[in-house]
C-alpha cells in the first residue's frame, strides 16, 4: 500500500538543507498534491537559533518507496546541523484506501492489543500516554479489547463511532484526536474508495538515521497488512512479531532489530541526560 512519511527535525539554517535535498520550502501541501519532498516549518521545536522543520515526504509505494526514504534521509544525515531531539517526532501515513471497514477496524485493534509491547522500542518520554502529541490509544480508548472489535463499522457513523472510541478528544487540548500514537482523523468520514483515507503513526521518535526510518516503515507496512484479519480468538500470539510469522510475513529482521534497542533503551533506563538512542552518534547499531 501507498506511503507518506514526516520527520521533525532542528536545523540552525535551512539554505544548506534546502540545496542538498531535493524539497520545496513551506509550499502548501495541498495545491502540490504531495507530489514533491517539502521542508515545512514547525514552530512546536523552535528554540532560540535552532529552527525546527518537518521533512514531508511526497506519496510512495512498495521498495522504490523505501529506496527513496534511504536517499533523502541519507543526504539530510549528511547536511551540518541537522539534529533529532525529544520534541521531534517521525509521523508514518499508510494508505488503507480499499479495504472494508471491518479491515480497517481489525489492524487499529490490532494496533491497540501490541501497544505495550511496541512501546519498549520507544525512549521513555514517548512510553505510555506520556507524550501530549502521541497519547496512548489504549489509555484514551475506556472499552476493552471485545467490545472495539465487535463494533458495527459497515456504515460511515459506524465507523466514526468506533474512530471516537479508540481516539476520544482529549479536551482541552486543541485538534486532540490527532494526537495519538495511531491517528484515525484520516479514516473519519471515508469509505473505502475514498482517496485520502489512510492511518498516521506518530510514536515514533525523530531521527536522521536511515536504518531506524526504513525499518519502522517495514514494520508498519507489513504490522497494518496482517492486521486487516485480526481476531481475538484464537488468542493472538504473544508478540507482534509472532503475529506477524503466523501471518505469513517475515519477522526475524524486525524482531532482531527492535530487540537490539529494546536492550539499549532498558539498560539506559529513563535517565534524560542518558544518551538518545535515536542520535545517529549515539549507539553502534545506527546507519553507517
Amino acid at each position: 500500500d501507498p506511503f507518506g512519511m514526516g520527520v521533525v527535525l532542528f536545523k540552525e539554517g535551512l539554505d544548506k538543507l534546502k540545496d542538498q535535498i531535493r524539497v520545496v520550502h513551506n509550499v502548501d501541501k495541498t495545491t502540490h498534491g504531495y507530489d514533491d519532498w517539502m521542508l515545512v516549518p514547525d514552530e512546536s521545536v523552535n528554540k532560540k537559533c535552532t529552527v525546527g522543520v518537518e521533512l514531508v515526504s511526497r506519496k510512495l509505494q512498495g521498495e522504490e518507496g523505501i529506496a527513496e526514504v534511504e536517499e533523502v534521509i541519507g543526504e539530510v544525515s549528511n547536511v551540518p546541523g541537522v539534529c533529532a531531539g525529544p520534541s521531534c517526532g517521525l509521523h508514518v501515513h499508510m494508505s488503507c484506501v480499499g479495504w472494508s471497514n471491518e479491515e480497517v477496524r481489525n489492524a487499529v485493534v490490532a494496533f491497540m492489543y501490541y501497544e505495550d509491547l511496541m512501546d519498549g522500542w520507544l525512549p521513555h518520554h514517548r512510553k505510555g500516554d506520556r507524550n501530549r502529541y502521541a497519547r496512548s490509544n489504549r489509555v484514551s480508548c475506556k472499552a476493552g479489547f471485545e467490545e472495539v472489535l465487535s463494533m458495527d463499522v459497515s456504515t460511515t457513523e459506524g465507523l466514526n463511532a468506533f474512530v471516537l472510541t479508540a481516539t476520544p478528544p482529549l479536551t482541552p487540548v486543541p485538534r486532540s484526536l490527532r494526537y495519538h500514537k495511531l491517528n484515525l482523523a484520516h479514516v473519519m468520514d471515508t469509505t473505502p474508495t475514498t482517496a485520502s483515507r489512510r492511518f498516521e503513526f506518530r510514536s515514533h521518535p525523530s531521527t536522521p538515521d536511515v536504518r531506524a526510518v526504513t525499518m519502522w516503515i517495514a514494520f508498519l507496512d507489513a504490522f497494518t497488512t496482517a492486521g486487516r484479519d485480526f481476531t481475538l480468538t484464537p488468542p493472538p500470539p504473544e508478540t507482534p512479531f509472532a503475529f506477524l510469522q503466523s501471518r505469513g510475513f517475515p519477522h526475524e529482521p524486525f524482531e532482531e532489530f527492535y530487540t537490539e534497542i529494546r536492550r539499549e533503551i532498558e539498560r539506559k533506563g529513563p535517565d534524560p541526560e542518558a544518551p538518545a538512542w535515536w542520535d545517529r552518534d549515539a549507539v553502534r547499531y545506527m546507519a553507517k
